[in-house]
């Protein structure tokens, strides 16, 4: 299906009419999609149905990291530093769902969309840790942590360097 719609996308729009003709001849009836509008601009929204339920979840236990995912991945060979954390600002900022923070304002849960300034990446070297090492066990488990639900990014990530037989490695939390 993906080389139809690429194939479609080529065609001029005079193209298209004609198709949309022929098919239109024989029966064929489509739908218009509408396409989903952006929300106004304003200091907080309303929650959707599964957020207040997992709101309410959370304040029910707020020290939980059941709803934490995390992932570690192993890195190798050299890495620009600044270039990935400009990568992960370049998403916060696409993705607005990913700086939201959630308070309570006349009694009632909202959600707020952050500004992207106030995600900072933690970066650190440890270069005398190997692979595999129990160091690096107590970091991931150290590393998982609940969130305060009032300030965003609801992200946590980390940055470190170690030490490998095949040369530079890094661990991203």
């Amino acid at each position: 299906m993906k080389n139809i719609f690429n194939e479609l996308q080529q065609l001029t729009a005079e193209q298209r009419e004609k198709i949309k003709e022929k098919l239109r001849q024989k029966g064929v009836q489509g739908q218009e999609v509408g396409r989903i509008s952006v929300a106004p601009a304003q200091p907080y929204y309303p929650l959707s149905s599964a957020q207040k339920r997992m709101y309410t979840m959370f304040s029910i236990e707020p020290q939980t990291t059941v709803y934490n995912m995390p992932v570690v991945l192993m890195l190798k060979g050299p890495l620009d530093v600044a270039r990935l954390e400009n990568a992960f600002l370049d998403l916060f900022e696409r993705h607005e769902s990913l700086r939201t923070s959630f308070h309570v304002i006349d009694g009632q849960v909202v959600q707020k969309i952050n500004d992207v300034s106030s995600f900072r990446m933690g970066y650190e070297v440890q270069e005398d840790w190997q692979p595999g090492g129990k160091e690096i066990e107590a970091l991931i488990k150290d590393f998982i942590q609940p969130f305060d639900l009032s300030h965003a990014p609801l992200v946590r990530i980390k940055l470190v360097k170690i030490a490998s037989q095949e040369g530079m490695m890094h661990l991203l939390l």
